[in-house]
């Protein structure tokens, strides 16, 4: 056998093994979260992670509207730097309460990215 052929069937193999190494750490990652969380708060936390994150996008959806109005263009609507400011003040929350939620449930955080990446098809980015 020459040094090209081992190392194409070298390279079969590891990439196997990666392939395998990937497929035991979800499963990992999921006997973990299997011992930290019942099927019923991984519902509960799926849904509070989904709510907290559409606070986040509306929060920041008004935040960027009230941006329009207080570009200087020269005439800026009375009151509009003030309701900006406010709506900035509230999607600061919003990320602090998301980030509150990703630290107290990192299990929950990681297997929700696990998901979303393995639901990927193959030629998706």
């Amino acid at each position: 056998m020459t040094d090209n052929e081992l190392a194409a069937s070298q390279k079969v193999l590891v990439e196997g093994l990666a392939k395998l190494d990937s497929k035991l750490s979800v499963l990992a990652l999921v006997a973990l979260v299997d011992e930290f969380y019942t099927k019923d708060e991984r519902r509960s936390h799926y849904a509070e992670r989904e709510g907290l994150c559409q606070q986040c996008a509306r929060s920041y959806a008004a935040m960027d509207a009230a941006r329009l109005k207080t570009e200087p263009s020269g005439s800026e609507v009375p009151g509009a730097r003030d309701e900006f400011n406010r709506l900035k003040d509230l999607k600061v929350e919003a990320d602090a309460a998301y980030g509150r939620f990703r630290h107290d449930h990192a299990l929950i955080e990681r297997l929700i990215e696990v998901k979303a990446k393995l639901s990927k098809g193959r030629y998706e980015s």
